[in-house]
């Protein structure tokens, strides 16, 4: 009995860590207040709120599949929703949604080359990644008696990243051995002898990105937050929070990035924590904050019961 518990707290400790947080600032506030503040919530805002969910998944999905079309994988939007929203399930319940990644597997089933299948993956993942980095970077600089320190590292991180990026580039048959030996040790067996064409097809796919490609998915994202950002004002708005639009997207953003580390699901316990440090720091009451972030929970737990049909009528074969 031991032996399997301790087995359960191995596989599921990033699942407890942000559930252990969520219930230390559930024991420090008045439940009933925050309890009160999300019954309490304008119904039509609230739901209105939500139905930007479609319109944002919608275009992340058209980013996914122009990426793809550019790499001459061309799949109808049917399809390409069918795929991303599979993917999107399973990836709600993994540590900072990596398992959105396994999508490729799709293309990969259909006869497309691994390192092409992961390069669309792969970037439309980043894509998101990067958009929110440069919003939550820029936004720092407005809450600055908070996170000094903070910027001060992040900017130091960012040369280290940009140095990396560009010896990765000019360096690049130093930088296709070291992604063969990352790869032979990951893939698995049936993938591993064809690492080399692989690691070609990736590299290779990087010539989609001229001005064109790179503008219309930078245009897409943005397009595709904008929906984000106005559910985030919306849920504001319907349970009395009075803030600046600006500082609330700053503070949903860093909130979002900060809910992506591997120590939590859907979120749950470091979203709290980051919209506590930072809306409180403009007077919103801490029970105020939870209700609030438990909307976010809600938006994503409406997504996960959208993209479940999807999963359950392709399900990625491990």
């Amino acid at each position: 009995m031991a032996n399997r518990l301790l087995r359960v707290v191995k596989d599921w400790w990033p699942y407890l860590i942000g559930f252990a947080i969520f219930a230390y600032l559930l024991f420090k506030i008045n439940i009933s207040a925050t309890v009160s503040a999300i019954s309490s919530a304008n119904l039509f805002l609230v739901v209105a709120a939500y139905l930007m969910l479609v319109p944002m998944f919608i275009l992340k999905v058209l980013r996914w599949q122009y990426m793809m079309k550019q790499q001459a994988i061309n799949y109808g939007l049917k399809d390409s929703l069918l795929m991303y929203f599979a993917a999107m399930y399973i990836g709600f319940v993994t540590p900072g949604k990596v398992a959105e990644l396994l999508k490729a597997s799709y293309l990969v089933r259909d006869g497309h080359s691994f390192g092409r299948s992961f390069f669309s993956v792969l970037f439309d993942r980043l894509a998101d990644l990067l958009f929110l980095a440069v919003i939550g970077y820029a936004g720092l600089f407005f809450f600055q008696n908070l996170f000094k320190n903070q910027i001060l590292w992040l900017s130091l991180l960012a040369v280290v990243e940009l140095v990396a990026v560009v010896v990765l580039i000019l360096k690049r048959k130093w930088a296709k051995s070291l992604l063969q030996r990352l790869l032979r040790k990951v893939l698995p067996e049936r993938h591993k002898a064809s690492v080399q064409v692989h690691v070609e097809d990736f590299y290779s796919s990087l010539r989609i990105f001229n001005f064109k490609t790179t503008a219309v998915v930078v245009l897409l994202t943005a397009l595709s937050y904008l929906f984000f950002f106005i559910m985030a004002i919306l849920l504001a708005e319907s349970i009395g929070i009075k803030v600046s639009y600006l500082l609330l997207i700053i503070s949903v953003t860093v909130a979002t990035l900060i809910s992506l580390l591997p120590v939590s699901l859907a979120g749950v316990g470091t979203r709290d924590v980051s919209l506590l440090l930072m809306l409180g720091s403009l007077g919103v009451a801490r029970e105020t904050i939870i209700a609030y972030s438990t909307l976010h929970l809600l938006a994503s737990l409406i997504a996960i019961a959208m993209a479940a049909p999807f999963w359950f009528k392709k399900p990625i074969k491990f």
